[in-house]
């Protein structure tokens, strides 16, 4: 049997009467008069012309009783045997080095410097998750078994005492799983494989409970005379400003707040869309990696607007809060429509976003605009991300199955009805009781 227990330099004799301790076979070390026992021990192991020695476990757990020293040996020994024994996972020095939660910080906080201030609470909580899981467990020793177990963790984890994580949520947790993966191997380089992550298929199949009970997110448009409504119980022209150029351009809030002068080019009515304000910290560039700049045309009903606000210094910001003659913070942006909400009895999950961008999208699709189009107003780098976002908006396309389908009949001949003579018949009988 290879490797030897014994205690520690410290512990080899008795406190109370200072003589050696005494070994005894499948008992361990013990003082035969005072009948005290050593509190720390170290496994000896040959070990290729040397002879490592190991005080802690993989997890830095100090072999404090007889018993977690030979039960770790025997582990030792196993792995011996199978060619994947390697001392430096046992050394409290470097084993310190492959800490779960120590690499999760360290992770955390290398990738806030690059995270936008709006998301940097939801990756908080990420971490903190995955920090909660895996503990003080080697990195190394990560496999896809202990991936599967992870996403079965977040399953069952809740957002507060009786909500639990939404699906989105829970695989958003566990694609930044994947991603500290891939960190540590490409930026650290303390791992050489990446664990095998379960296929789409998989991870489907894993969450089918979940989504299967889940209500969609329920998104909210408004129509051009809801939203004069809200234009009109708003009192501060410059309030009024901001909120109206978000419904006629389908901007992100973020974006309008972070408007500037240099941004318009009056001679061709037109505004480059370059920066955003993300909470209360004004970003060179959009929402998104790979988003670009884009133009966007003035809206014939805001350009005396734009023509008298490109008179300021270039650096100007378009859009001035009028209670503190500067830019739209956070706050006091929402607070706008906190107002109008409660003005018009408007339900709290209704968002600002629903009645300027989602309102946007959701009217030029009602009116025949292409998603390419769409697409290309809205400044999505790709048409599929226009129709994953807005395929509720979509109302034209039900319209046309309709169309399609009204073709079948089951009726007999003289009793097929012509679609477009119901809609009149219905449009006639909503005039005559109106």
């Amino acid at each position: 049997m290879k490797g030897t227990i014994r205690p520690t330099a410290r512990e080899s004799k008795c406190p109370k009467c200072l003589k050696s301790f005494k070994h005894i076979i499948k008992i361990g070390y013990v003082c035969p008069d005072c009948k005290t026992v050593p509190q720390k021990f170290v496994i000896d192991i040959p070990w290729k012309g040397d002879r490592p020695r190991i005080c802690s476990d993989k997890q830095g757990q100090p072999l404090d009783t007889y018993r977690r020293a030979d039960d770790l040996l025997t582990h030792i020994q196993i792995e011996i045997a199978s060619h994947t024994f390697d001392p430096s996972r046992y050394v409290a020095a470097e084993t310190g080095k492959y800490y779960s939660s120590s690499l999760l910080e360290e992770f955390l906080q290398d990738k806030l410097k690059s995270t936008a201030p709006s998301y940097r609470s939801g990756y908080k909580k990420q971490v903190e998750r995955a920090k909660q899981y895996f503990g003080n467990s080697d990195v190394r020793e990560i496999r896809k078994d202990d991936v599967f177990k992870y996403l079965e963790f977040l399953k069952k984890e809740k957002k507060s005492e009786d909500v639990p994580l939404k699906s989105k949520t829970i695989l958003n947790n566990f694609a930044n799983l994947k991603t500290f993966m891939t960190y540590l191997k490409t930026e650290r380089q303390l791992i050489s494989v990446l664990p095998d992550f379960p296929t789409k298929k998989e991870i489907e199949a894993k969450m089918d409970e979940i989504t299967l009970n889940e209500e969609s997110f329920h998104y909210s448009w408004f129509k051009p005379e809801d939203q004069i409504r809200i234009l009109d119980a708003i009192k501060s022209n410059g309030d009024k400003d901001i909120i109206k150029f978000l419904m006629l351009h389908g901007c992100r809030p973020g974006e309008a707040r972070a408007l500037r002068v240099k941004d318009v080019n009056i001679e061709s009515l037109s505004i480059t869309i370059r920066s955003t304000y993300s909470k209360n910290t004004l970003r060179p560039r959009r929402k998104g990696k790979k988003s670009k700049p884009y133009v966007v045309a003035i809206h014939p009903e805001m350009i005396d607007f734009f023509t008298k606000r490109v008179q300021n210094h270039p650096e100007a910001f378009i859009f001035i809060n009028p209670k503190t003659g500067g830019p739209y913070m956070i706050d006091a942006f929402q607070d706008i429509f906190v107002s109008v909400r409660s003005k018009l009895n408007i339900p709290k999950e209704v968002r600002l976003y629903d009645a300027s961008r989602h309102s946007f999208v959701t009217q030029l699709r009602r009116e025949g605009t292409s998603l390419s189009e769409i697409s290309k107003l809205v400044g999505h780098s790709t048409e599929k991300i226009t129709e994953d976002v807005y395929n509720h908006a979509d109302d034209t396309e039900i319209e046309n199955k309709r169309i399609v389908i009204s073709k079948l009949s089951l009726k007999k001949p003289a009793e097929v009805v012509n679609l477009q003579d119901v809609k009149r018949k219905s449009s006639t009988d909503r005039q005559r009781y109106k």
